[in-house]
Order: C-alpha cells, then sequence, then structure tokens
C-alpha cells in the first residue's frame, strides 16, 4: 500500500510540520508506506500506483492516472467542484471545521474594520482623512450568508456586539434560538444590511447568488466582506459597484488569482481592503489538520478493509 503526501505548496505556513507526518505514518498497517511530494511532479509520478492520498487539492483530470486509488483525504475545508464530481468510487473527506473559529475571527476583525471605517491607505500612511466616519456597532446589522463552520461560529461572534445577525443559508431552518432563512430571502435581508459576509462554498449555485441583482439590492454604503472564495464576486461587477457608490467597501481575505498581483484593480481602489488569504493561519491549525488527518486515515484503512 502506497500514500502520497500531496503536500506541494509555496507558502511556508502550510508546510507540514514533522509531528504531521509522523502522525501519519504512526497509523499505516505493516508494509504501507507513506510518500511525501513536495512537487506537483513529484505527485503525478507516484499517483499511479497510490492507494490514497492525504493533503492539497490537486486536478481532477489526475485521477485517470490512478487505477487504485481508494480514499482522498484534503487539508482544505472545501472540495473542489472537479473533484467531488468525478470521484464517486472513491472515498472522500476534506478538513472542514478544523479552522472554521479562525476564520470566522478574521471575519469579525473585517465586519469591524468595516464599521469603524479603516482603510488600506490609512493603515498605511498617516493619514487620518483616509479612515471614514465609524459606525456605533450597537447601529450595525450583519447579514450572514452561509452557515457552516465558518458562518454558526461568526454569528456567535458578532450577536453581543452588534444591532442585529440575519443568517441565510441553501435551507431554512432554526438552530436553538437562531432563525435561519434560505436563499431565497438573500435580497431582501441584503438590502436591509449594513455588512454582508459571503462565508460558503464557491460552487455554480453559489456563484449565482451574486450576480448583477444581488449588487442592484444593496445599499449604497453596504459593506461587503468575503472569507469565502474571491470567484464568488465577479470582480468586473464588484468594481463598477464600489464606483458607482463611493460610500460602499469590500473587506476580503480572499481574491483571483492568489497570490493577488499589487497592480490588480482590488489593490488600486480606495474603497477596498484586502487581507492576503491569513483567516486561517491560528497557531493550533496544524494540531487540528493533524488530528482531522489522522480520524479520516483510520476511517479509509477501515473501509478498505486494511489490518
Amino acid at each position: 500500500m502506497l500514500i502520497l503526501g500531496q503536500l506541494a505548496t509555496n507558502e511556508r505556513f502550510f508546510r507540514a510540520p514533522p509531528e504531521f507526518l509522523e502522525a501519519i505514518r504512526a497509523e499505516l498497517p505493516r508494509g504501507a508506506e507513506f510518500v511525501v511530494c513536495d512537487s506537483v511532479d513529484a505527485f503525478r509520478a507516484r499517483l499511479p500506483e497510490a492507494t490514497g492520498v492525504i493533503g492539497w487539492p490537486f486536478a481532477s483530470a489526475w485521477l485517470r492516472r490512478a487505477p487504485k486509488l481508494r480514499f482522498v483525504h484534503l487539508l482544505t475545508a472545501g472540495i473542489p467542484e472537479g473533484l467531488e464530481s468525478v470521484v464517486a468510487a472513491i472515498r472522500l473527506s476534506s478538513s472542514a471545521g478544523t479552522n472554521a473559529r479562525s476564520v470566522a475571527e478574521h471575519a469579525l476583525l473585517l465586519v469591524l474594520a468595516a464599521a469603524r471605517g479603516v482603510s488600506h491607505a490609512g493603515l498605511t500612511h498617516w493619514d487620518a482623512d483616509a479612515f471614514r466616519p465609524a459606525r456605533a456597532l450597537d447601529s450595525v446589522r450583519v447579514l450572514v450568508v452561509g452557515y457552516g463552520g465558518i458562518g454558526r461560529a461568526l454569528a456567535g461572534l458578532l450577536e453581543p456586539l452588534v444591532r442585529e445577525v440575519c443568517v441565510v443559508s441553501r435551507s431554512a431552518r432554526v438552530d436553538g434560538a437562531r432563525m435561519i432563512e434560505g436563499f431565497e430571502r438573500l435580497a431582501a435581508r441584503a438590502a436591509e444590511a449594513d455588512v454582508v459576509v459571503l462565508a460558503l462554498p464557491n460552487r455554480p449555485t453559489t456563484r449565482a447568488l451574486f450576480e448583477a441583482p444581488f449588487f442592484d439590492v444593496l445599499r449604497d454604503d453596504a459593506a461587503l466582506v468575503n472569507v469565502a472564495r474571491g470567484a464568488l464576486c465577479d470582480e468586473a461587477r464588484l468594481i463598477r459597484f464600489l464606483d458607482s457608490h463611493p460610500d460602499a467597501r469590500y473587506l476580503a481575505d480572499v481574491a483571483v488569482p492568489e497570490p493577488y498581483p499589487e497592480d490588480g484593480a482590488l489593490r488600486r481602489h480606495p474603497a477596498v481592503l484586502l487581507t492576503p488569504h491569513v483567516g486561517g493561519r491560528s497557531v493550533d491549525v496544524w494540531a487540528s489538520l493533524t488530528r482531522c488527518a489522522v480520524s479520516e486515515l483510520r476511517a479509509a484503512l477501515a473501509c478498505t478493509g486494511e489490518p
């Protein structure tokens, strides 16, 4: 049995530490091998031999090169569309929820920045005029779009601080004392919100929610916060909205592409505050990723009948 660690990444923070590799190897049955691939080329070369993969997402087309593959565990919270649609015969799992609290806290930072009128220019230069007038938190209405781990954690963080928190998700339901409304209520709720937070997966169905009608209903002074995926909002449409609504804001921890170019439109726009996809970088994230990976590996080995 060969398990591949697809751990090629250019980001130092997300390079797997020795403790993660040791924990995976400790779970393998006698005779099994865990090979760490630190480059995409190395991963592709060994994929035809692999029984399982643990690591970062990869191109779904590569699965044609993997006739022995039985399970894939991703270190990301989401599962790319391509992989999700072609792995019906393969056990597929993700690390959803492992860093939800950390991302929710970063979303809270961006909501507070929106309320306090923080700007990129105000942070990088001593320019008081670059800060917009602050809004009192107890007057702010926030709409959270998406109710996975991040949306749920963020709603809990916001409720003691702001005037109102509304949540819309794929399906309407009640979660304790919290009412979750369906996506059909998105336009109505967005029209009332001071701040709209995107915290939902990037899918064709979710991207469709944020086409032209969505921007048409936003308040002239609305702040849009995105901690989901940059592709949810068409950049050209977003820039047109900001240009035609001078009091509107866009604050995000995600972009397309990543890394986002220094001369990109979002970097140059005065109504945008962009952080470099750092919401999930908590000090204990690798401990959480390790626990999740070990649990999923045990389940996968049990399903494949390995001792």
